[in-house]
Parts: structure tokens; C-alpha cells; sequence
């Protein structure tokens, strides 16, 4: 699970926040069988994935 989890970080630093967000969405489904301190890193890359994207977009037109 370690792998997987480095693999999504890994797509993250090289900006392919697609990727990154079907992986972590994988990871995410099997959730309720991690213990608790991947469980919140998950929720960290999560917060990573949503604030880069959010960097990412262009400013809403007026």
C-alpha cells in the first residue's frame, strides 16, 4: 500500500494531477482497511491534489 500511496505523490510532483486523482480515488475505495496513519495521509494527499488544482485553473472570467 506504501507503493501505491509513493506512486500518487510521484504523479503529483510531476504535475499529472489526473493520474494522481484516479489512484488516490483507488486508494480511497479501500480506505476502511488502513490503519489510521494512512488513513490521514491519504486525507493529506487529498488536500494536495484539490489545492494544486485549484492553483492549476484559470481565474473565473467577469
Amino acid at each position: 500500500m506504501s507503493l501505491a500511496i509513493r506512486a500518487v505523490k510521484d504523479a503529483i510532483a510531476a504535475d499529472r494531477l489526473d493520474r494522481a486523482e484516479t489512484m488516490l480515488n483507488d486508494l480511497m475505495r479501500r480506505r476502511d482497511a488502513l490503519p489510521p496513519g494512512r488513513r490521514a495521509e491519504l486525507d493529506r494527499i487529498a488536500a494536495m491534489i484539490s489545492a494544486e488544482k485549484e492553483i492549476g485553473e484559470p481565474p473565473p472570467a467577469e
